[in-house]
């Protein structure tokens, strides 16, 4: 059955296959409910407003913070095995997908709890990842986009793109079955303080989680820009972050560039052509853009292996 067919779904009508100005996709964002079509403006917002490349950087970005805390880094390293150490790029894409899964099906529709389920039964795999550890990870998703855009020097971001972040992702959170989760954008944010204060703490291993994170991004900086996947991450820490992490901060010469980077892409927005239909999937995904979700994330990698060359 397909999304037409659903209408639980999101409406199908902002996956078409079409090219449109950034212009128009703004004044589309514009008109619609924050809360009724929050799965809708986040996909017009983060899959089709912004390049691949800025939303990886941005995802590892709120990974790296969700690591300043140690029992988290540990369960990212799981002894120099987890995947992001292992294979950072792979493990990325993988969940990258899944959010773009969770975008195009939504949160209120069967097909999106089956994302939620496929997510949580992860995380049951992994072991140890709390659920107040998991509502960390929603306050990073809904508000990290943010955090990135002001430290980059533009919000970029419109109340109703923010406004629907939030309803969507506290509808995933929903849909996770979470408990005790903040509902308003005040009660997380003083949920978020509380968290960063009880548990951020510097340790060798929050830095190395974090530097599998960034690790993630290099191949968007070949050869000697490599250094800027570091810099594109740190500029967006406030300092006790970063202190968790023993980095230096970014040299001003070097920050004033990303930011410049960053304000052209937002100057630009309007007149760039994009495709309605871009999608994380279709961008990242190892396993085609409808991805088979039993295919990716922890576990399937070297079955993914095999599939390629030709082994049982």
């Amino acid at each position: 059955m397909t999304s037409v067919e659903r209408p639980d779904w999101p409406r199908p009508e902002f996956w078409r296959p079409r090219w449109m100005l950034g212009r128009d996709v703004q004044k589309m964002i514009a008109q619609l409910d924050p809360h009724r079509e929050d799965a809708e403006i986040t996909h017009l917002s983060l899959e089709v407003l912004i390049p691949p490349a800025f939303a990886h950087i941005g995802y590892a970005s709120a990974g790296a913070r969700l690591v300043a805390v140690p029992r988290v880094a540990d369960r990212v390293l799981r002894g120099g095995m987890g995947d992001q150490v292992v294979r950072p790029r792979k493990r990325d894409y993988d969940t990258l997908t899944f959010f773009s899964e969770l975008m195009r099906r939504g949160h209120r529709s069967a097909a999106g709890i089956e994302v939620c389920d496929r997510i949580q039964s992860i995380h049951r795999s992994i072991k140890g990842v709390l659920n107040e550890d998991q509502i960390y990870t929603i306050c990073a998703l809904i508000f990290q986009s943010e955090r990135f855009a002001i430290a980059m020097g533009h919000p970029f971001y419109s109340e109703i793109e923010n406004e629907a972040r939030l309803s969507f992702w506290l509808g995933v959170a929903r849909g996770m079955r979470l408990r005790d989760v903040p509902e308003t954008r005040r009660d997380l944010l003083v949920w978020m303080e509380d968290y960063e204060r009880k548990y951020f703490e510097p340790s060798p291993e929050c830095r190395e989680a974090a530097n599998a994170h960034i690790r993630g991004i290099e191949g968007w900086f070949p050869g000697p820009l490599r250094p800027l996947a570091r810099n594109s991450v740190v500029a967006t820490m406030d300092d006790h972050v970063r202190d968790c992490f023993g980095y230096d901060p970014v040299a001003p010469s070097l920050l004033a560039a990303m930011r410049v980077s960053w304000r052209s892409l937002a100057a630009t927005t309007a007149i760039r052509p994009v495709r309605l239909d871009s999608t994380w999937a279709k961008s990242f995904s190892r396993v085609g853009p409808e991805p088979d979700l039993e295919r990716i994330g922890h576990g399937t990698y070297a079955a993914s292996a095999s599939h390629r060359s030709g082994r049982a």
